[in-house]
């Protein structure tokens, strides 16, 4: 009966420590890991000879892999010499490997495939490496119609000559998705370019750019994309929007010699949706062009499609709080909106606390840099950005046009601290904000009141539909309760193996001792 007493409990917290143990590596896996090898894979690759074979196999044929799983089980290179044909039309899964990509050669349309096909699914792969070429340049594919999920790229990209690039790929279709990518590389290229997707027409939600963005020579630069939509509309769409993008945000400088340039969109056609989205690097563009237009979110709003009787571009909820430098028709929010007729551009919930510095001081707004039309709604649209530009074209809102001065926005003078408070707040849903209650102690009465005046809306719904202030109170109860900070404080998978070894190691201890205990008691 003593030996069972003893035992019992020791079993019992043996147990309950594993449980432990494989909870918390349960959790921190559905965060930072992906399983070596999955028991459906068809096809693995595990040497860059089997890579390159993959390649050469999805070249000479595009279903070469259809509806089968390819699975990628060691860190692979990818020396690619001649234009891809045609492309990949199953899934691969990358399992958190890296393929390193080297691309250097004069051609058009190059990556690692030209297509990703419409029921293909390409997902959890690390890229790097350099590349080097000329026109439609991206290190994954040249067009995606497909899904594209959770690609990581650090690649260096430089297309000297005429030519677009993208950090991962060129253009995503209307049937493609991208969702939960990362850029850290660069992108130098001679016209447009983009962090994310070069040309978007279907889908893109939370992606982030982090890597230097810049156009040398030609126009169009976005940290997610550069130019987005087609000028044309579906007919099963009533608002005409036939590409969004959604939940991304730009932490990257974005710099052109020529204009369009915008933190999230360079250049969109009016039937985009941009939704939720921020930016906080700093756009700068230094080209001359009379019909520029640079944006803290996007650059151009473009609405001269005339085959379009039904579109409307949505901007809601979007947020500024890098700096924008340029010469002509500059905002916090957006550059410019050129449409002169019907349907209404509407812009909801936007918010832009960057510095607007309009280097000419013409056009120069800490909203809107200039609008061509009067049929543009703003709905609970504010601006507490720091206004650099002088005469009667540099004005809080709206700087020029049509609609100048039509905004809901308040004029400058809120502290730093202010603009850090907005910042964290935006960010509180991926990292953890040390300091943060004394950050907002530290705000006046009025910056307080303002917070509390302009509504926050939050796409995972934690706090939505708030406003500011109570978004900063919800932060500060949350973290004095702990519970976030302490889960995004395991990191790794080391303290559940810790935690593991110690009680199974203290468990057979206390089994030895018991067992020698027995022994002893039956040898007397």
């Amino acid at each position: 009966m003593k030996i069972k007493r003893v035992l019992l409990p020791v079993g019992a917290f043996a147990l309950l420590g594993m449980t432990i143990g494989i909870g918390v590596t349960s959790t921190i896996r559905s965060k930072n890991s992906i399983p070596t090898k999955a028991d459906t894979a068809d096809v693995t690759i595990s040497t860059d000879v089997e890579f390159a074979n993959f390649l050469s196999n999805c070249n000479t044929n595009s279903h070469a892999y259809q509806g089968q799983v390819v699975e990628l089980l060691a860190d692979v290179n990818a020396n690619i010499t001649s234009k891809p044909n045609n492309g990949f039309d199953g899934e691969f899964n990358g399992n958190g490997h890296t393929i390193t990509v080297n691309i250097n050669f004069d051609s058009t349309a190059s990556g690692l495939f030209r297509n990703i096909f419409e029921n293909a699914n390409f997902h959890d792969v690390n890229l790097a490496g350099t590349v080097t070429s000329r026109t439609y340049m991206s290190p994954l594919c040249v067009y995606n119609n497909g899904l594209v999920k959770n690609v990581n790229s650090s690649v260096t990209i430089n297309v000297p000559t005429y030519g677009y690039a993208g950090g991962i790929l060129f253009r995503n279709n209307p049937n493609g998705k991208i969702e939960n990518c990362k850029f850290t590389g660069s992108v130098t290229s001679h016209a447009r370019a983009a962090g994310i997707a070069c040309e978007n027409q279907g889908i893109i939600s939370s992606c982030i750019n982090e890597g230097a963005i810049s156009s040398t020579t030609d126009n169009f630069v976005g940290g997610i994309v550069a130019v987005a939509g087609t000028g044309t509309t579906k007919n099963d769409d009533p608002k005409g929007i036939t590409n969004s993008i959604t939940s991304c945000i730009n932490k990257g400088n974005i710099t052109s010699a020529d204009h369009d340039c915008g933190g999230v969109v360079g250049f969109a056609y009016s039937n985009t949706k941009i939704t939720y989205c921020s930016n906080y690097g700093k756009v700068v563009s230094t080209g001359a062009t009379s019909g520029r237009a640079d944006g803290g979110v996007v650059g151009r709003i473009n609405g001269d499609a005339s085959s379009i009787s039904n579109a409307q571009t949505v901007v809601n909820y979007c947020y500024n709080g890098g700096e924008v430098e340029s010469n002509l028709n500059l905002g916090g929010l957006i550059g410019m909106i050129n449409r002169s007729t019907n349907p209404v551009v509407s812009i909801v919930g936007g918010f832009s606390t960057g510095k607007v510095s309009g280097t000419a001081s013409t056009n120069t707004g800490t909203l809107i840099g200039w609008v061509n039309s009067n049929t543009i709604s703003l709905s609970d649209t504010w601006t507490v950005g720091k206004l650099s530009g002088s005469g009667s074209t540099a004005k809080n809102g709206i700087g020029g046009g049509t609609a100048s001065g039509t905004s809901t926005s308040k004029a400058d003078g809120v502290s730093d601290d202010f603009r850090a408070i907005i910042k964290a707040i935006r960010e509180y849903n991926c990292v953890a904000i040390p300091g943060f209650s004394t950050l907002y102690g530290g705000l006046d009465d009025g910056e307080k009141t303002l917070l509390n005046q302009i509504n926050y809306y939050d796409d995972l719904n934690t706090y939505a539909m708030k406003t500011y202030g109570q978004a900063a109170e919800y932060i500060i109860d949350d973290q004095a309760h702990g519970a976030r900070v302490s889960l995004l404080n395991l990191n790794n998978n080391y303290w559940a193996v810790i935690i593991v070894i110690s009680v199974m190691v203290l468990s057979t201890a206390s089994m030895v001792f018991v067992i020698r205990r027995k022994k002893h008691a039956a040898s007397k």
